[in-house]
């Protein structure tokens, strides 16, 4: 640099003045990057240089709150164009279509001719929204959660979990969407007059709980079973069957049963078990229902 140059460059700084050439550099030594400067560090910039960055620091702000507004608006105005029972129906369709490994908020959003931000609006993630859509499907394909009247207690469980296999197989992979869902209100004052109803039948609610949360396990498992047979079902290759005949019986005798009595003979054998235990009290004898 000439002498006379460095004298220009040093009666600019004393008059208040500033130039990208000089001004950058200072910023890029202050925040490591010259095209990102960090304004909260301004403060250690030398006095000769705080009038002109805060003008350039008010600017850009500016600029970024102005574009920030008009986003935050156009995400909002799209959210206000769905509901969450929109959402909720388009994903359970989806759900059909692709299963729910593929599923994702992206492909519900462009779905609904939104972007992906309009989903999380109403739910913060694939998670929250796997919870309603459980809700949904047991609100439309659930309807023997609570006794009716003349119900005994084992009539009762025999037929509620019936009516729960059933909806949790009115959608693809409705097994592994309830799996893991939490619960909503309307769901503990159901387990609550669940309770209520087989206490007044002579289980204590230890026990009754017991027996809920295993049917309802059972029921859970065996249909994530079912949904996953239907597209893998078990058998043996000729090879195989020639060297396992057990076997080659055992699954020619389970191929012979419909998924509905086998999942009959499941409830049943619980609640013989529970039968067992509690001593008679409440269960009743086998259900001679059918899925």
């Amino acid at each position: 640099m000439t002498r006379s140059s460095a004298s220009a460059r040093t009666s600019q700084k004393r008059s208040g003045q500033t130039i990208p050439g000089a001004l950058f550099p200072i910023i890029s030594r202050i925040t490591g990057s010259p095209s990102r400067p960090n304004w909260s560090k301004a403060s250690s910039i030398p006095p000769t240089f705080t009038t002109p960055l805060s003008m350039l620091a008010q600017s850009n702000l500016s600029s970024i709150n102005s574009l920030i507004d008009d986003k935050f608006r156009r995400q909002v105005g799209a959210a206000m164009k769905i509901t969450q029972t929109d959402i909720v129906r388009e994903a359970l369709i989806l759900l059909n279509e692709v299963g729910l490994d593929k599923l994702s908020t992206r492909m519900v959003a462009a779905r609904l001719g939104v972007q992906q931000p309009a989903i999380y609006w109403h739910f913060k993630g694939k998670r929250e929204l796997m919870d309603a859509m459980n809700a949904a499907i047991m609100r439309s394909s659930h309807p023997a959660r609570l006794p009716d009247d003349g119900d005994d207690a084992r009539s009762f469980l025999v037929k509620s979990h019936r009516s729960f296999r059933r909806a949790l197989l009115s959608v693809r992979d409705g097994a592994r969407i309830h799996a893991g869902s939490r619960s909503e209100a309307s769901d503990n004052d159901a387990a609550e007059r669940q309770l209520a109803f087989l206490v007044a039948r002579g289980l204590t609610a230890n026990l009754a709980l017991r027996i809920l949360i295993t049917l309802s396990r059972f029921t859970v498992g065996f249909v994530m079973e079912e949904q996953s047979e239907a597209e893998h079902p078990p058998q043996l290759s000729p090879d195989e069957s020639g060297t396992h005949p057990l076997l080659t019986a055992a699954f020619a005798d389970y191929a012979s049963l419909s998924q509905d009595q086998l999942f009959l003979d499941g409830l049943d054998a619980i609640l013989d078990g529970f039968l067992a235990q509690s001593g008679n009290i409440g269960i009743g004898g086998a259900s001679n229902a059918t899925a």
